[in-house]
């Protein structure tokens, strides 16, 4: 598995839309972090995971561009 950061409050809709691809385990509960089957995981989804991350953690020019170019 994948461990992908996701909002607390994001969590249970996610994985309500995405049962046995994302999960928390026990260990997991308390942080803001849900495991991804990839053997389970469509492409689509895996995609959008990495991307929301990056997006939250890369520099602000490179998410800038990046968005802009996404939107060409």
């Amino acid at each position: 598995p994948l461990a992908s950061l996701c909002a607390f409050d994001a969590r249970p809709m996610s994985m309500d839309a995405n049962p046995g691809v994302l999960v928390v385990p026990p260990h997991y509960e308390a942080s803001p972090f849900v495991l991804v089957s990839l053997p389970l995981v469509a492409e689509e989804l895996l995609r959008e995971l990495i991307e929301d991350v990056w997006i939250e953690r890369a520099p602000k020019k490179l998410v800038a561009e990046f968005l802009a170019e996404r939107e060409s």
